[in-house]
């Protein structure tokens, strides 16, 4: 028997009709910008420093305008190099999407339609394209040595050749690939209790302002392996026996979460920032910053899929080259126009008004706090 139940006489039509009429309406799920957490205060903390690292460049960078986006706005500072806005998006192409659409003619029975999405090709795209089969791939996905690797490789050559007397400004999302450590970061998650073992060989660490190396040197029997955890805390003069936590089951020693005293311990450095010879930041979280037109991709990849891998392959490259430039320039304008309007205090729901009403126009004016009434 439920409890807290109550009966009710409306009927299904009259709630759907309750529910249009306070604001709801029934339909298909569509993908949106996702906005819980977007007003948190670390959120907003974050998006005002990155749109004052961004905009601080903005005045070295060229713009493009009009209909046609032909026409060129030069730097404002013509005295600083001039500085290339270059982003990176990863997308994913399936061997069966079609996006659910397809023929059939009304006298004969449809064909069945492909079960699963099939075989995939994912691209990370920069000015320098890389594409990889997902069945190539550790565990189907992109990691971030494999973008390291296309970096160092293509894109940090490909830039310098397009623009050897400028700087590239490169933006990431919040992806894991991009917010990964560096391999000899200093985490306490990578060590061991004790020495040796199946650890990285972690840089130099500090503590209270004296350096501490976290391999063991040349007069003891692990020379050359990684410090463990207890040694590293023993000569931080924490005493890790009187602090030892048992488990009643098998009595295992545990290590004591003791490395939050430490700051050093925990230290987590971006391995972007410390390889890439250019400029990088990274967009905040919870900003929806799209600056890569992958949909009008997606689509093209959709209207012509003929369900195999071959076809996939032969496929992606003409989705890929199918986007005019003048998209592209377009898209480039958008973000800045959201990057612009966040700098100035807007909401989302402000930033796509004010985007739509001054789509055309190079920058968002500082007046548009005024329109929120």
């Amino acid at each position: 028997m439920l409890t807290g139940a109550t009966k009710t006489s409306v009927s299904p039509m009259t709630a759907n009709r309750r529910m249009q009429r306070i604001g709801y309406r029934y339909g298909v799920w569509k993908k949106a910008v996702y906005l819980d957490g977007h007003e948190r205060d670390d959120v907003k903390r974050y998006r005002e420093q990155f749109c004052a690292a961004f905009l601080g460049h903005s005045s070295q960078m060229r713009f493009y305008s009009c209909e046609s986006m032909g026409q060129v706005n030069m730097p404002i500072d013509m005295t600083a190099p001039e500085v290339v806005w270059v982003t990176h998006d990863e997308s994913v192409f399936y061997a069966n999407d079609d996006g659910g659409r397809g023929w059939s003619n009304d006298d004969e029975r449809p064909d069945l339609h492909k079960k699963g999405r099939g075989r995939s090709i994912m691209v990370s795209d920069f000015s320098a394209r890389a594409m990889y089969d997902s069945s190539t791939v550790t565990k189907g996905t992109l990691l971030n040595d494999h973008v390291m690797k296309q970096i160092h490789g293509d894109v940090l050559v490909a830039s310098k050749a397009m623009h050897p007397e400028y700087i590239a400004l490169f933006t990431f999302d919040q992806s894991t690939n991009h917010t990964a450590c560096a391999v000899d970061a200093l985490r306490a998650t990578s060590m061991n209790m004790i020495p040796g073992g199946a650890q990285a060989l972690l840089r130099p660490g500090f503590y209270n302002g004296t350096v501490q190396e976290m391999v063991i040197g040349a007069d003891s029997h692990f020379a050359g392996q990684a410090k463990g955890l207890k040694q590293v805390l023993s000569e931080h003069g924490i005493d890790i026996t009187a602090r030892k936590i048992k488990i009643k089951q098998d009595r295992r020693l545990l290590c004591p979460p003791l490395h939050g005293v430490t700051p050093g311990l925990w230290l987590k450095i971006r391995s972007w920032k410390r390889q890439l010879s250019q400029r990088a930041i990274f967009v905040p979280p919870q900003v929806p910053l799209r600056v890569e037109p992958d949909r009008v991709v997606l689509r093209f990849a959709r209207l012509n899929c003929d369900y195999s891998f071959v076809g996939l392959q032969l496929c992606v490259s003409k989705s890929l080259e199918s986007l005019p430039l003048s998209s592209i320039r377009k898209f480039f304008r958008r973000c800045f126009h959201f990057i612009q309007s966040y700098s100035y205090g807007c909401d989302y729901k402000l930033t796509k008004f004010v985007h739509k009403k001054y789509k055309s126009h190079r920058r968002i004016p500082e007046s548009i706090l005024h329109e929120k009434d």
